[in-house]
């Protein structure tokens, strides 16, 4: 069996049976794109910078779907090799119901008491934690979700992350959400203006998609070539994803499930088709 379609590093999910395939096939695997490539570069560069006034910083958008959350945890991946301590949070609700400011100074490793921080501002120590941590960064994922609170709360928690990109802190704040976010950071205008800006774009018929597409089918458990950059295959995926990363994902999974459970072991517009009618429906239920 000629697998050179698969990179060498998957090929041993070969060895497995049908139904663990198909549970490798549904498990997240990073696939690399050059606007992703870009802003990985563009943050390591902020991160390095030294001497400035203010910490540059960046704010990555783009609307649901489009491969935020998975960005971000690529450069948790990526970044254990810069030898520059980061920082990594996310503001989706917590269940310890700390609020914006009190997850910020966890995140940077400091201790906090609940409700105390929020009323007082920078707690005492934190520049020292800072200082002992060597913390460079702070990465927020789903940033769009700390502006959904009163305008009087995302003017302090703006203040906030303002004070951490100056002097004594000097932090390069790195925030991904969605277009809701950008907007939330005009209401701070020296903040605002201390932020590079990049959208995640759709995708869109091109060789760069063309390639992506490629890439995907490198990590897929198929015993046969798919050719998912072949025209027609790629006409169907940006019909139905509407160029958006996670519906994209999503179909050629299920495509790829079916290709396994039909035993064709490619990815046809047939089976993605049927991949999408039939998504979870496959297997046989237990007793």
């Amino acid at each position: 069996m000629n697998v050179d379609h698969v990179k060498e590093t998957k090929r041993w999910m070969f060895s497995l049976s049908d139904q663990d395939r198909i549970d490798r096939i549904l498990k997240h695997f990073w696939v690399s794109y050059p606007q992703a490539e870009s802003i990985i570069l563009i943050i390591r560069n902020m991160i390095a910078a030294r001497g400035r006034v203010q910490a540059p910083c960046l704010m990555v958008s783009g609307d649901s779907g489009s491969g935020k959350s998975s960005l971000a945890n690529h450069i948790k991946d990526v970044s254990k090799d810069w030898n520059m301590k980061i920082a990594f949070m996310s503001c989706v609700e917590r269940s310890d119901g700390l609020k914006f400011k009190e997850s910020v100074v966890s995140a940077l490793g400091a201790p906090t008491v609940p409700g105390r921080s929020a009323r007082q501002g920078y707690p005492g120590e934190l520049e020292k934690y800072i200082r002992i941590t060597g913390v460079r960064a702070l990465i927020i994922d789903e940033f769009h979700d700390a502006m959904l609170v009163q305008k009087s709360d995302q003017t302090k928690n703006l203040s906030f992350l303002k004070g951490l990109t100056g002097e004594p802190f000097m932090l390069t704040i790195i925030a991904l959400g969605t277009p809701l976010a950008v907007n939330a950071l005009k209401i701070d205008d020296q903040l605002f203006r201390r932020f590079d800006f990049i959208h995640l774009q759709s995708w869109e018929e091109n060789e760069v998609f063309r390639s992506f597409l490629a890439a995907i089918e490198e990590n897929l458990p198929l015993k046969k070539p798919s050719g998912l950059y072949q025209k027609d295959i790629v006409k169907y995926l940006l019909s139905e994803s509407k160029g958006n990363t996670a519906s994209l994902l999503d179909i050629v999974r299920f495509g790829a499930i079916q290709a396994v459970k039909s035993g064709e072991e490619r990815i046809t517009v047939d089976l993605l088709k049927t991949g999408r009618s039939m998504r979870w429906m496959y297997g046989t239920a237990l007793g």
